[in-house]
């Protein structure tokens, strides 16, 4: 069985602000805002399969957009 290495992802304050400003802004989609929070959430260290959980979404999107 072969680990996997998990994603480094480090946001300067800047981006994390604008991550911020999208995931709370009531106009903004909820696609995009779901995206935003992936994002958030594996700058704080969070695996995919929690933050799959915590997004209620699958592994599969958490991944994909991780990668992106």
């Amino acid at each position: 069985m072969a680990l996997r290495s998990t994603l480094c992802l480090t946001l300067s304050p800047e981006q994390k602000a604008a991550l911020e400003r999208l995931r709370r802004a009531h106009r903004t989609p909820q696609q995009l805002a779901l995206r935003a929070w992936i994002i958030l959430l594996a700058d704080d260290g969070k695996g995919v399969r929690e933050t799959a959980r915590l997004v209620a979404v699958e592994a599969k999107t958490v991944r994909c957009w991780r990668r992106r």
